[in-house]
């Protein structure tokens, strides 16, 4: 084992009432990940592959074990012993280590990176929207979307507003229906409203309905 590791002397520097369950942190990586890269990121003793197995770190309270987003997400599923954040798990300072669940955690980690595995789980928005997600993020793709094609009705007068909407038109979507002359032919839409739809539908990578002939 290494004896110029950064880790060892991140290691040497805690209290040492935490110092034999660092190296243990260390030992257990080490043993399932022979060849992992030893380093210091965002301050933080840090393994790494071709990406990170995961970070740790001594606080007053706790061992803070940071397996990213995806590996959070898989220890929840074995335990819900230990308070868990975004990215983060946090282990009792004044406690063993949970040595089975950190061997399962690691090598979940070194299959997620070697396979490169999203591991997702659904997820529904407020707004009924269900989605799968690799991490803890919330953010519905589906509104994301939607509040993107609907931006542009905000930069429309009034009267366009209502020509749109009195023909269904409220997504950047709803105009693959229609030809652009029939757009344009609307009441209430002039060539101003009609330059602002356009450069709406080529930032979306969309089009007007191809007029048959």
């Amino acid at each position: 084992m290494k004896t110029n590791s950064p880790i060892l002397s991140y290691i040497k520097n805690q209290p040492i009432e935490v110092q034999d369950r660092l190296m243990q942190i260390r030992q257990l990586v080490l043993e399932q990940v022979p060849n992992a890269i030893e380093c210091i990121s965002y301050s933080m003793p840090a393994f790494k592959l071709d990406k990170l197995i995961l970070c740790f770190a001594a606080f007053k309270n706790h061992i803070g074990i940071y397996p990213t987003g995806a590996g959070v997400v898989e220890f929840e599923k074995w335990t819900n012993r230990y308070q868990t954040s975004k990215g983060a798990i946090q282990l009792p300072i004044n406690e063993a280590l949970p040595v089975d669940l950190l061997i399962q955690l690691i090598q979940t980690r070194v299959k997620q990176i070697q396979h490169k595995e999203k591991i997702k789980h659904s997820i529904t928005c407020p707004k009924g929207h269900v989605f799968e997600k690799s991490t803890n993020c919330k953010s519905c793709p589906v509104c994301a979307k939607n509040e993107q094609h609907e931006f542009f009705l905000k930069q429309l007068p009034a009267p366009a507003i209502r020509a749109l909407k009195s023909h269904q038109i409220v997504t950047l979507t709803d105009f693959t229906r229609y030809t652009e002359s029939s757009v344009a032919s609307f009441h209430g839409l002039g060539p101003k409203s009609m330059s602002v739809i356009l450069n709406a539908l080529k930032k979306a990578k969309l089009t007007f309905k191809t007029p048959l002939t």
